[in-house]
Parts: structure tokens; C-alpha cells; sequence
């Protein structure tokens, strides 16, 4: 039990001194093994390291699909918000869509169905959006769900 603990702390104290750098590939490795937690924990470790710019956005990126892929619909929501307000040229269609589709995957489609609502209101009429809003609305037609309440009450569906 000693030789456990005494390895924790090593890990512990090894860990303090990583880089933001170190720490996006930390996420990015954690992404790639679906261990979601241990992604945004590293993303979010690196963001207190006050990362330059382009490592910043990075650990931003890690954090947003941790949060989606673990099924953390309302994080993931104001991230992605955040992320736009702060950086609106960087937050294309495309990663609104993205961001659903992990929420979709993780079993969260009411919240998937809220990040198309919000990519919406930020780029009218963009035909990826109404597209992937329709196949919502086609896919829980006569389907009684969450998801389908959601698109009722976002006035998709009525």
C-alpha cells in the first residue's frame, strides 16, 4: 500500500510542472482513448497554465469534445457559446455540427438538438444546419422523445 501511494504522489508532483503544451497532448491523447475525463482534466490543467494563443484554442477545441463526447450536454452548450462570442471567425458551422453529432453519439440528442438551435441563430439559413435540423425532425417523427419535446419546444416541430 506504501509503494502505491508513494507512486501516486510521484504522479502527483510530476504532473505539476507540464507544460500547456504537455497538457493538449495529454487532451488529445485522452480523446484518442475515449477517456473523456482524463482529456478534460488535462485540457483544463492546461488552460490554468496560461497557454499562448494557438495552444489556447487547442485546450479550448480538447475541453469542447470531452464535454460533448462524455455526454456533458449543458457544458458542452456554453462552451461552444463562449468559444463563438470570444472567437466568432473560429467557430464555423462545422464545428457546431460536430459538437452535435458527439452529443448525439453520447446519448445527449436533446442537447445536440439545442447546439444546431444555437448554430442557427448565429449563421441564418446555413443549409448544413437546416439539413441536419430536418433529419432530426425526420428521424423522431412519430417518435415519442426527448429529443423530439426538444425540437417542439425550439418550434421545429409542432
Amino acid at each position: 500500500m506504501r509503494c502505491f501511494c508513494a507512486l501516486l504522489m510521484v504522479a502527483i508532483l510530476g504532473g505539476c510542472g507540464a507544460s500547456a503544451e504537455d497538457r493538449l497532448a495529454d487532451a488529445r491523447a485522452g480523446l484518442a482513448d475515449a477517456d473523456y475525463a482524463a482529456a478534460l482534466s488535462a485540457a483544463e490543467a492546461g488552460l490554468r497554465a496560461q497557454p499562448d494563443e494557438v495552444t489556447r484554442w487547442g485546450l479550448e477545441l480538447a475541453r469542447l469534445e470531452a464535454q460533448a463526447r462524455s455526454g456533458r450536454g449543458e457544458a458542452a452548450k456554453q462552451q461552444i457559446e463562449r468559444l463563438a462570442d470570444a472567437y466568432p471567425e473560429h467557430v464555423p458551422v462545422t464545428q457546431y455540427a460536430a459538437t452535435a453529432h458527439q452529443l448525439r453519439s453520447a446519448g445527449e440528442g436533446p442537447a445536440a438538438i439545442e447546439v444546431l438551435d444555437l448554430a442557427m441563430k448565429r449563421h441564418p439559413g446555413d443549409p448544413m444546419i437546416e439539413r441536419l435540423i430536418a433529419a432530426s425532425v425526420s428521424a423522431s417523427a412519430g417518435v415519442d422523445s426527448d429529443e423530439l419535446d426538444m425540437l417542439r419546444s425550439l418550434g421545429y416541430v409542432e
